[in-house]
């Protein structure tokens, strides 16, 4: 696949058709990506991990609504949050494209879509437990161990 055709293939993202299949043409773009590297080429290297971004984020938005359909609800908040990592991954490198290839709309309705499922519902990944360990060694001076957290 050429570079264009890849493009074309994003820019396609509501009336994609299975042919290229969406394997087919990251294969494509991990082989373009890797000729660059070889070729120390980081500009072009880049340009083509943003097209491997932007696909990576209308497949996460396409499989939630897979998702939602299937009645798989927390799959699909899951597939909606991977969305929005893709979507700030991206957001640092290149945001010209995005209403070439849906990007903007994908954002402001995985951001609405997100808010009929909040946090309260499913936990957020950001949402780290700490978990208390008795430590077996006690520290100089004291005869017992020491109750000790993450941050302490």
């Amino acid at each position: 696949m050429t570079p264009e055709e890849i493009r074309n293939y994003i820019k396609a993202v509501a009336r994609r058709s299975d042919d290229p299949s969406l394997e087919a043409v990251r294969e494509a773009l991990a082989g373009m990506k890797r000729e660059a590297v070889v070729a120390d080429d980081q500009p072009r290297a880049k340009s083509i991990w943003c097209l491997e971004q932007a696909l990576t984020v209308q497949d996460h938005y396409l499989q939630a609504f897979k998702h939602l359909v299937a009645g798989e609800f927390y799959q699909a908040w899951c597939a909606l949050e991977q969305t929005g990592i893709a979507l700030a991954n991206l957001e640092r490198h290149d945001m010209n494209s995005w209403p070439e290839f849906r990007l903007d709309f994908i954002q402001a309705h995985t951001a609405k879509w997100q808010s009929l499922f909040p946090y309260q519902r499913f936990y957020s990944p950001e949402f780290l437990q700490s978990e208390k360990v008795l430590l077996d060694l006690p520290p100089p001076g004291s005869a017992t161990g020491v109750l000790r957290t993450p941050r302490r």
